[in-house]
């Protein structure tokens, strides 16, 4: 009877004990429930803290780099500001405001200015391949050989070979291909100033010329447009030509019919020199891609119509085409500013770089396809990552459109560009 009396007793006690326990247990698991709230209350908090000082500490940047660019060489101080605030993998969260990109464009202004001629004749240049020296040719036939870095004249020819209908240096930057007024394209040495092949046979005057990527050929396109006001009341009978200039002929001619090819647009050879395209800003027909062996049509792209009401209209149509360098992409830009980066296999638009205001005329892509500068009407030029998508940098500088010209230097940190007279 004592024995079950002390059992029940030791088995009330064990119950109080494991009742104690369990309460216990309760108590910290509520506190640990509580500091573990505490604690992601405190990292919230923390982390909002962390991103008003980071706000903050963007809004002291732009503030000193505002004052950095009032003073004497304080350029590179507005750089070494601005520069940390462009988002990348680790740092997504762009806080990039307008005053970032006013301040950005202060530093990728014109190094130099290269004075028009006074007779406002057209002006084209090129680098050479080791970035040293800037070759200005004009219409009239005259050309300039500058320093890349002063800009100081080194050597000039007086204009005898013009006047030319349309121009263009050839890779090497040893030869001028230039259509003259007689009906004829003469190939011309810079280094001597002498003619060292004339290209004959052709039905209308020569608009546009395009040298290979080897400078073994060369691409023409004459049509019957005796003036752009034409255009409308009868689609172009356009050639394009293919020239050998070891053997001196036309190896190929393509019917390009219904282009409306002109002085005011481009063609490009793709970089293995087996394609050509090109855009056309009369040309509805969108951006087309030839074969180069055969004068096959290989692909055509069209630019999205703008709205939804639009048709056949202008701002369809492609303005300027270039390739990138290792062939793999194709560039495309027309009236509405936008600029598309395709894959040149599938024809897929791998980016679309949006912020011009007006037409795209001129691209051009670094050596290393790293990055695509686009030169527009809205008198400016911006540089893209063509990667990424991504804006880079904004330059100002011009008083009208960016025409004609658009070039990288060799190490691509440097552009030449013209704007129109």
């Amino acid at each position: 009877m004592l024995r079950a009396q002390a059992a029940q007793e030791k088995e009330a006690d064990a119950r109080q004990v494991a009742v104690k326990q369990a309460t216990d247990l309760d108590a910290k698991n509520g506190e640990l429930q509580a500091a573990k709230a505490k604690a992601v209350e405190a990292t919230k908090l923390a982390e909002e803290r962390a991103d008003e000082l980071n706000v903050s500490l963007y809004g002291a940047n732009m503030s000193l780099a505002g004052y950095a660019r009032l003073e004497t060489a304080g350029l590179s101080a507005v750089e070494s500001l601005t520069a940390p605030w462009i988002p990348d993998s680790e740092h997504p969260e762009d806080l990039r405001g307008w005053e970032w990109y006013y301040l950005t464009s202060l530093v990728h202004q014109a190094d130099r200015t290269i004075p028009k001629s006074p007779e406002n004749k057209e002006q084209r240049g090129f680098w050479t391949d080791d970035g040293m020296r800037l070759g200005i040719i004009e219409a009239d036939g005259s050309w300039i050989m500058r320093d890349g870095e002063t800009g100081a004249d080194i050597a000039s020819l007086p204009a005898e070979s013009g006047p030319y209908l349309y121009w263009e240096v050839s890779p090497d930057n040893d030869r001028l291909a230039a259509a003259h007024s007689d009906g004829t394209v003469k190939i011309w040495d810079l280094s001597t100033g002498q003619i060292s092949n004339t290209l004959t046979g052709f039905e209308h005057d020569v608009q546009i010329i395009s040298w290979s990527p080897n400078g073994e050929r060369i691409a023409t396109v004459d049509n019957d447009m005796k003036h752009i006001s034409e255009i409308g009341e009868k689609n172009s009978k356009s050639q394009i030509k293919l020239w050998d200039l070891s053997a001196n002929e036309a190896v190929l001619t393509i019917d390009a019919s219904g282009s409306n090819l002109t002085y005011q647009d481009k063609i490009a050879w793709s970089p293995d020199g087996a394609m050509l395209a090109n855009g056309g800003r009369w040309n509805a027909q969108g951006l087309q891609v030839w074969d180069t062996s055969k004068g096959d049509l290989i692909s055509r792209f069209t630019l999205p119509l703008q709205s939804s009401g639009e048709t056949n209209k202008e701002g369809r149509n492609t303005f300027s085409a270039a390739w990138s360098p290792d062939g793999t992409r194709i560039a495309q830009a027309g009236y509405d500013g936008a600029v598309l980066i395709r894959d040149v296999k599938s024809g897929e638009v791998l980016n679309e770089l949006k912020g011009h205001d007006e037409a795209v005329e001129l691209l051009s892509w670094s050596r290393d396809s790293k990055y695509l500068a686009s030169g527009s009407w809205d008198k400016t030029i911006r540089v893209w990552d063509a990667e990424t998508g991504r804006l880079e940098g904004i330059l100002r500088g011009h008083k009208s459109w960016v025409k004609n010209m658009l070039n990288w230097d060799p190490a691509g940190t440097h552009l030449i560009s013209t704007e129109w007279n």
